[in-house]
């Protein structure tokens, strides 16, 4: 009995010492706190314009706000879809935002020539973790004119040699930078100058351009000229026509006959000009004598005049057949009477002038009556017989 009972009080100590180890086991268990990484959540916000209208050949700069609304950093990628996508240019491919930023994304358009219209296409906006959002937009392409042209003054008068001076003033009122080129028609090119004959204005610039116009020193009358501007881009044409009154009136010269000059015996003449108003000359046939003629050329174009005496006899010749003057020169020349060999008379005769340039013409009547003074008749002193007929 002894035996048995402490057989089971040893059990019962065992049972207990068991029940005190496998206890703390238990409870610690029950208390772990399992964890884990929170999971990837990939969301983003891309807003733009589904709408635009730009003008042919315009630059057309459109954008996309992206936004990240995850919980951490990701990468965007832009495509872009549809039948004009060569039209659109993306400033960035890809771009990477942390969570919470934003950023933006320009798209620019370049229409092709000529295409009017309504066109779509799509942007298409695919993250790192391939959430997907996708812009449709749409792009009237408008036709916009850009170039203006406009005159101070349609008309200048001028002389030849000079210049006329004309100004314009072009305006690109249209919304995009433009390059212009310039031109004259009516006139060769050697006898123009343009203060620009290619220029680039931004929109809404202006800017003045000035023209030199001026016909050869021998081409005079009314002019039809017409100022051309020519778009580099937008292909758009415009003109301006202009007038050029080239006078006549800048050739004229002055001319007249002077007092005659009496021959001496044998001795020269020194050719002076004396103003006179009668014409009407008066001669003995024993003297022969020189009548001066004088030329000024009053212009500032160099000018030749061609000098004839019209219905003369063989005894009325011209010192100088041709004269050449610059600009505000004079010259005295003349002409000679051999009343030697000339019956007694009076004779009608006509100075005639003619411009080289200009196509001017003078004509002075003067008479010449020839008298039998003493009845002899001496004839042309011996040095202007070689003078006229070339024996010098």
């Amino acid at each position: 009995m002894d035996n048995l009972g402490m057989i089971n009080r040893s059990s019962i100590a065992l049972l207990l010492l068991l029940t005190l180890l496998i206890l703390p086991l238990s409870y610690a268990e029950d208390v772990v706190v399992k964890t884990s990484e929170a999971p990837v959540v990939s969301q983003f916000y891309a807003s733009s314009a589904v709408s635009y209208d730009v003008c042919a050949y315009e630059l057309y700069a459109d954008s996309i706000t992206i936004r990240n609304q995850g919980n951490m950093y990701d990468t965007y990628y832009i495509s872009i879809e549809g039948d004009i996508s060569d039209w659109i240019i993306v400033s960035q491919a890809a771009v990477t935002l942390d969570a919470g930023e934003e950023t933006t994304v320009f798209l620019y358009t370049k229409t092709a020539p000529e295409v009017y219209g309504e066109y779509s296409y799509k942007v298409i906006i695919t993250s790192t973790y391939d959430a997907v959002k996708q812009i449709e937009k749409t792009v009237t392409v408008e036709d916009c004119p850009n170039i203006v042209l406009g005159a101070y003054s349609t008309y200048q008068s001028t002389c030849p040699c000079t210049a006329g001076v004309y100004v314009f003033e072009l305006v690109n009122n249209g919304e995009f930078a433009e390059t212009y080129s310039l031109w004259l028609e009516g006139i060769e090119a050697d006898y123009y100058d343009l203060s620009e004959y290619m220029i680039t204005l931004g929109a809404s610039e202006r800017k003045d351009i000035y023209a030199y116009a001026r016909m050869p020193c021998d081409i005079y009358g009314s002019f039809n000229l017409e100022l051309n501007a020519q778009t580099k881009n937008s292909g758009y044409h415009a003109e301006l026509p202009v007038s050029l009154d080239v006078s006549q009136g800048c050739y004229n010269y002055n001319i007249a006959l002077g007092e005659a000059l009496l021959f001496d015996d044998d001795e020269t003449i020194d050719v002076t000009f004396t103003q006179t108003t009668d014409t009407e000359y008066v001669l003995c046939q024993e003297t022969p004598a020189v009548i001066p003629v004088y030329i000024q050329n009053p212009s500032d174009i160099i000018n030749e005049y061609k000098i004839e005496v019209q219905d003369a006899a063989s005894w009325v010749t011209v010192a100088e057949p041709y004269v050449q003057l610059r600009s505000m020169k004079d010259h005295v020349t003349s002409i000679i009477v051999n009343t030697g060999a000339a019956d007694p008379g009076v004779y009608s005769f006509a100075l005639k002038v003619d411009t080289l340039r200009g196509d001017l013409q003078t004509v002075m009547p003067f008479t010449v009556e020839v008298q039998d003074c003493d009845g002899i008749t001496t004839g042309l002193p011996l040095w202007l017989t070689y003078l006229l007929y070339g024996l010098f």
